[in-house]
This record gives structure tokens, sequence and C-alpha cells, in this order.
């Protein structure tokens, strides 16, 4: 409950930019909405055109270029949003505008297309294993596929249908996501198996939490919480996590509540979760 007072009560301005009306609320400040509205713009156009990229289209006919600019426009967007915090006071109003335009834009992209990305095939091919009660670390999928020593059971978990087998980069390489990772995908699967969304709706959680994380952490440094569209609305990272479904939205939960742990001083949770955090993507 603090937490959220803190997140929609008025934060001291940096500066005299924002316009205050007599009975002392903070007006939406319109460069902060004419920021947003071009961040939609540009995302929602890369939305509706993310069709253009489905496996069935030749890729010399994939508008790359186009998609390049429409996302380099949104990240000029960002960068000009980015630069206006420090001289917004934050406020209900202010805030609201940016965690619903945040909340929506996920929402959009989860209903598009995955644009230049085939990973999730993984995932789901992962989880399904595993959910099965098979090791992913024993076969690739292309032996999966030869059906040469394999389990019958494996082979039979490749032909069910939606089944992402024949849609995996690399086939010829056995997982290389760690034991913890893989959790996630099993919760995919038990949510839905072979379902992008399944696993795209694990994902907008873990945003939300990182989301949460960010507020508690500037609540404790005494920072404004509009810093938090940084993250909440930052272009790229909202196509390659809602839309692409990379799993390294995982990553910063734990991440998150190691910084605030340590910050608390409490070292063991610190600890704890900064190894969680590792062990959800041991490279880099």
């Amino acid at each position: 409950m603090r937490l959220f007072k803190y997140i929609f009560s008025p934060h001291p301005k940096v500066t005299d930019f924002s316009i205050t009306v007599h009975d002392g609320r903070t007006r939406l400040p319109y460069r902060w909405v004419l920021g947003c509205g071009f961040i939609a713009l540009f995302l929602a156009i890369i939305a509706l055109e993310s069709g253009q990229f489905a496996n069935s289209m030749p890729p010399l006919k994939q508008p790359v270029l186009r998609f390049t600019g429409l996302l380099v426009l949104a990240g000029l967007a960002f960068f000009y949003l980015s630069e206006l915090i420090q001289f917004v006071r934050s406020g209900k109003r202010v805030m609201l505008v940016t965690l619903l335009l945040g909340a929506l834009l996920r929402i959009a992209m989860l209903f598009s297309t995955p644009i230049l990305e085939v990973d999730f095939n993984r995932y789901l091919w992962d989880g399904a294993v595993v959910a099965n009660g098979m090791n992913p670390y024993a076969y690739s999928p292309e032996v999966v596929l030869s059906g040469e020593n394999v389990p019958q059971e494996l082979s039979d978990l490749a032909q069910q249908p939606g089944s992402t087998i024949g849609n995996i980069n690399h086939a010829y390489l056995r997982t290389i996501y760690p034991p913890l990772t893989q959790v996630f995908f099993v919760a995919a699967y038990f949510i839905q198996p072979w379902s992008i969304l399944a696993w795209q709706f694990l994902l907008f959680c873990a945003d939300f939490a990182t989301l949460l994380l960010i507020f508690a952490l500037l609540r404790q440094l005494d920072l404004s919480p509009l810093w938090a569209a940084i993250f909440w609305l930052n272009p790229l990272y909202i196509k390659e996590i809602a839309n692409s479904a990379h799993m390294d939205a995982l990553i910063f939960p734990f991440l998150l509540a190691a910084l605030l742990f340590q910050i608390r001083k409490k070292w063991f949770w610190a600890m704890v979760f900064l190894a969680l955090s590792a062990g959800v993507k041991i490279w880099t």
C-alpha cells in the first residue's frame, strides 16, 4: 500500500518545466503526451505490419528496412521522453498515462507476429520435454527428428499437433538453457502446451514484477517514480520481450531483488537472488 501511494503521489520536480494549476494539481505535460504518442504510433505500426514477417513470407519480401526505420524512430521518441523525466513532476495523471501505455503496448505486441525471431520454439520444446518427464539435455532436436536411438516417448512428443521442434534454430545443438529457466518453460507448457501466448503471459508477469521492484528501488533512493518509464516504455525492450518472446525478461526480477536487498543490507538474500539471476542465463 505504501508503494502504491508512492507511485501515484506527486514527487518534487527538479526544474520549473512542469505546469501547475491553482489547486496544486499537476497538469499532464503536453510534451510528455507527445513523446508517449510517438512511441505508441511507431510501435503500433510495427505490430500491424508484423504479419509480413510470418514464416511463410520469403525473407526478401519481409520489410526489414521499414521495420528498422520505425524502431529507430520509436527509439528517438523514447530518448526525447527520457530527457523529459528530470523536468516533469510525477503525479497521478502522468503515472496513469505511462503505466497504461506500457501495458497496452505489451498487450498489442502479444498478439502480433514475432519479428525476425524463432528462439521461442526452443523454449516451448524444452518445456514440453521436461513436462513429460524427459531430459532436455540428452538429445538435440535434429537427433529427435532423425529418430535414431531416441526414446519412443520423445518421438511421439515431436509428432504432437502444435509441436515446435521443426522450427527450432540450430537444431543440431542440445538445449543451452539452465535448469532454472527450464522451470519457466515447463510452467508455460502447463498453462497451455505449445502456446507462445502462455509463454508471453509469463514474460508479462516477469515484466510486472520488474516494474514493481524498480518502483521499490526508486522509493528507497528517494527518486521520482517516473524514472521507471525508462524501463516500462522502452520500445526496443517491448519489441524483444512482448513480440519476440525472449527469455531475458526472467533475469530482471531476480537481479533487481538482489539490488534491493543489498541496499537494505540484507546480504544473504542479496546473494541468493543474485545467484538466481545468474541461474536464469549464465552467458551474456
